[in-house]
């Protein structure tokens, strides 16, 4: 996990390029479980306490063909409550990041 930096508290150049050596990923404080779902409502893979898993599906299956609007991660929180943090082409930015892909330039398609 990443450590928690309060406002207040110096950071340095090192405190940030050691934090950006490690996984990155989607956390919310209040959530206890992460999925992947697909436009019907669907998972196509286990839930997960962290989001690595998720969106590592995520990119498999982008990689696979599958349409990322198609794809969205959810969470549950802690008051049962599920959360949809997001999906189509940022999920896989996302993803990439959690990867350590680095970032690409997305151009529009032109139809």
């Amino acid at each position: 996990m990443h450590p928690v930096v309060h406002p207040e508290a110096a950071i340095t150049v090192d405190d940030v390029r050691r934090i950006l050596q490690e996984p990155l990923e989607m956390v919310l404080d209040d959530a206890d479980a992460y999925w992947l779902e697909d436009d019907l409502g669907q998972r196509p893979g286990p839930e997960s306490d962290r989001s690595l898993g998720p969106l590592a599906l995520a990119l498999e299956l982008d990689r696979a063909g599958r349409d990322p609007d198609t794809m969205k991660l959810c969470a549950r929180l802690d008051t049962g409550e599920r959360y949809e943090l997001g999906g189509g082409p940022n999920l896989i930015d996302c993803a990439e990041a959690a990867a350590g892909i680095p970032a690409r330039p997305r151009t529009p398609i032109e139809e």
